[in-house]
């Protein structure tokens, strides 16, 4: 950006953002590097983007906008009073309307061929609004490509209502060709594209309603029109080899997706409702998974103490959390590193999630009698090393389990249960003997999920008193927040970490167990065998600044 006034050095000079000496220093940089002043004066880290357009905006007395940061607050409608083209050509985005005057997101204020379009395409005084030309050119391309996105989405849902009359056409769905397929196509790149971990298709009394489920949180993709409804499960019920005539009772599937840019695992789940058939898919990336203990977020101390879990020839060891915590993935990353030559590795899943080369997995199949407790009785004959099972869902489940670890084998499973000392009273509530408990166990991990904070929208935020009463931390530490931007979608989150709980049965915890010991007086015991739980691991992430006070008492700390 070129402007027609004094040396920004020596604006930011005048109105006292630097000193002499800096100003000096700029200088003698500029002139060594041959660069802008800029470039120069973020270089040498005298101010940011920020602070030099806003004493630039200053000085053409003008309004200076962080737009980054106010993502969030795009108008569709004012946005809309000025074409694309125009927006693109000449890097511009309407902003704010206030009776004949418009607000106008503009670099240089300066410009006055780009302002005179925008005044001859609206009839509208333009009041121009300085901004970061980068970040405004990121959220033109940005805005106007997600628009165009739910568009196309909008359109094929309306042409296949328009080229079958809202009947469902068979051979469109078996030869692969025509809108609707298209339209299913573009939300499954659009799932791989975001990492989405669900979609889900919800049908209203007026229209469907298309979400996607992104770092554990659900936004809405787009709606279409409910005469699209049909076409849509039917396709999907096609892909899921579902049956299609049935619409009565629920129906679960699976299929595998592949394009040029993904490889997905879709697990279906569909359900009569009120208006018509809902439909859920759970997405697998099966390229995008790595079972790598330097992505599972441990710290090198946690990371010690699971390996030391794993590490043992026999004993049942239990992955605990509520469903979309990581639990898979932290026993697959558990199975790779034991996958040696001399073990024999038998899993039994509903589903199999992930195939793994050399060990064998078995697919539950409960229409054929092939459930879980079947599955162990047969797998017992098959001389496996370690056992690995999807989920304890009932008693008889739990007792093979517990007897296949006291007799030998090393048994790795999952339990829904709040925290690690949980799963012990839940394996007695399932009806094993505290005594066969205590004797099979060898671990328990317990772990979350938690929402990164946006790197790029992150800001300094201290605890409140009704946040130090749920965290334990003190009024007025320092965390961090954010408020949305370009980068999150304006969630103010970007990615996901694990926290864990780790927990070792010692000789302690054990005759704890068979006194009778409550809940506290095991999490009493546990810390002093060195347990650190959920909430410390949390603390540590909100100190750290890695996730947000919010976030934390969501998943942690409103638990109690």
């Amino acid at each position: 950006m070129k402007l027609s006034f004094n040396r920004l050095e020596d604006i930011l000079l005048s109105q006292g953002c630097i000193n002499k000496e800096q100003h000096a220093q700029i200088r003698s940089y500029i002139m060594q590097n041959k660069i802008s002043s800029t470039v120069a004066i973020t270089e040498l880290k005298i101010m940011d983007l920020n602070g030099i357009y806003r004493a630039i905006a200053k000085a053409l007395d003008v309004e200076y906008i962080p737009i980054a940061d106010n993502y969030g607050n795009l108008n569709e409608k004012v946005i809309s009073l000025v074409s694309e083209n125009i927006c693109r050509a000449f890097c511009v985005l309407p902003w704010e309307v206030n009776g004949n005057e418009l607000k106008l997101l503009i670099e240089n204020p300066q410009n006055k061929a780009a302002i005179k379009e925008v005044q001859d395409f609206t009839g509208k005084k333009i009041i121009p609004v300085m901004v970061i030309g980068k970040q405004l050119k990121s959220i033109i391309d940005h805005y106007f490509n997600s628009k165009h996105e739910k568009e196309k989405i909008m359109s094929l849902a309306n042409r296949t209502i328009e080229s079958t009359g809202g009947a469902i056409i068979q051979e469109t769905f078996a030869d692969g060709t025509g809108p609707i397929v298209e339209f299913i196509n573009m939300l499954l790149d659009r799932a791989a594209a975001t990492k989405a971990s669900d979609i889900h298709i919800k049908p209203n009394e007026k229209d469907i309603r298309i979400r996607m489920r992104i770092d554990g949180e659900l936004r809405e993709i787009a709606r279409v029109e409910s005469a699209a409804l049909n076409n849509i499960i039917s396709r999907i019920k096609v892909l899921s080899n579902l049956n299609i005539a049935e619409k009565r009772i629920p129906q679960d599937g699976a299929f595998t997706y592949r394009s040029k840019d993904c490889f997905l695992e879709l697990r279906v789940s569909i359900l009569p409702s009120l208006f018509g058939e809902s439909c859920v898919m759970r997405v697998i990336d099966k390229c995008g998974v790595e079972y790598d203990f330097s992505l599972l977020g441990m710290s090198a101390e946690d990371e010690k103490i699971f390996r030391k879990m794993i590490e043992r020839p026999d004993g049942l060891i239990l992955v605990t959390g509520p469903t979309g915590s990581g639990k898979s993935t932290t026993l697959y990353t558990a199975l790779r590193e034991l996958n040696k030559p001399n073990v024999n590795i038998i899993t039994v899943e509903d589903p199999v999630e992930s195939p793994m080369p050399d060990i064998n997995q078995v697919q539950v199949n409960s229409q054929v009698g092939l459930d879980f407790a079947a599955a162990l009785r047969s797998i017992l004959r098959h001389d496996p090393d370690i056992i690995f099972i999807g989920e304890i869902r009932d008693g008889e489940t739990a007792q093979i389990a517990v007897r296949s670890s006291i007799t030998g084998h090393l048994v790795l499973s999952t339990l829904h249960t709040n925290d690690a000392l949980s799963a012990v009273m839940r394996l007695a509530d399932m009806g094993i003997e505290k005594y066969l408990v205590t004797s099979a166990l060898s671990g328990v991990v317990a772990q979350r999920l938690l929402k990164r904070v946006c790197p790029e929208c992150s800001k300094d935020h201290l605890i409140t008193e009704a946040e130090a009463e749920m965290t334990g931390l003190p009024v007025g530490t320092v965390t961090k927040t954010s408020k949305g931007c370009l980068s999150c979608g304006n969630t103010g989150y970007s990615g996901r970490i694990a926290i864990y709980e780790f927990v070792i049965v010692t000789k302690e915890l054990r005759k704890a167990v068979l006194s009778g010991a409550t809940m506290d007086e095991l999490q009493e015991v546990a810390k002093k065998q060195g347990m650190i739980s959920l909430k410390d691991s949390c603390k540590e992430l909100l100190l750290n600044g890695i996730t947000s006070c919010k976030e934390a008492i969501r998943v942690i700390y409103a638990k109690e």
